[in-house]
């Protein structure tokens, strides 16, 4: 990501999840990595597209999917014209992946928080994608998450993240997240320590009442689904 400050107006986009059966999946992360980044940064070149993500999860999982695809464009009318490419390819796969693919879920959304920058530096970094059922509209949400964001935040200063990106479905009722958000782990053991790196940073934030207050209110606002492991393929095109 070239930059990803706190958004002061959301980007619209595309969150794209590929599901395969086991046996597929090396063939799958093969074709998407030789044939798909291609495609993706050939748009981005184009102007179609200002930025994207190529994710593939670790482990083979039921119910979880295999890849995602994060689309965000350069305005409504570039998203508009997506409809070209969709017409002749679903979700812009090549016609080796598409047949590997048994299933597509495709989740209209705008990025509406996120911050720090992508580099060349960040090839150790693990993701973890964390879907939410929301029960909040968004412009509350919003509020809700600015001082989630202040623990994000710390846990970027303290170099366990290297970055992170907050989504929102565009059209929520019945899809299957509301929010959804990229944590950006800057290596598999700032990941593995996930746990007591969130217990510094909140107890770090303990005086700060708005923060006390998102934490205790949080089953109010959102639940969160099953959260996936997963790698970037390629450098992402930010």
């Amino acid at each position: 990501m070239t930059s990803a400050a706190h958004a002061a107006q959301p980007s619209s986009g595309l969150v794209i999840e590929l599901y395969t059966q086991p046996n597929q999946r090396p063939s799958l992360r093969a074709s998407l990595a030789q044939t798909q980044l291609q495609r993706l940064e050939a748009w981005r070149k184009s102007g179609l597209l200002s930025s994207y993500r190529l994710l593939f999860t670790r482990y083979a999982d039921a119910g979880q999917w295999d890849a995602m695809e994060v689309l965000t464009f350069p305005d409504a009318a570039a998203l508009g014209r997506w409809k070209t490419v969709e017409a002749a390819t679903p979700a812009g796969l090549a016609p080796e992946a598409a047949s590997l693919v048994s299933k597509i879920v495709t989740t209209p959304q705008s990025t509406i928080a996120g911050s720090g920058a992508s580099s060349k530096e960040d090839a150790s970094q693990v993701f973890l994608v964390v879907p939410y059922h929301v029960h909040a509209p968004l412009p509350d949400y919003k509020d809700y998450l600015r001082p989630i964001d202040l623990q994000f935040d710390a846990l970027m200063k303290s170099h366990d993240l290297n970055g992170y990106e907050i989504h929102f479905s565009t059209y929520p009722i019945d899809r299957p997240w509301q929010s959804l958000i990229l944590l950006r782990y800057h290596d598999d053991e700032a990941l593995a320590m996930r746990e007591d790196s969130m217990a510094r940073v909140r107890a770090g934030l303990a005086g700060n009442p708005a923060f006390l207050k998102v934490t205790s209110d949080k089953k109010a606002v959102r639940d969160e689904a099953g959260p996936a492991v997963a790698d970037e393929l390629g450098e992402g095109g930010y």
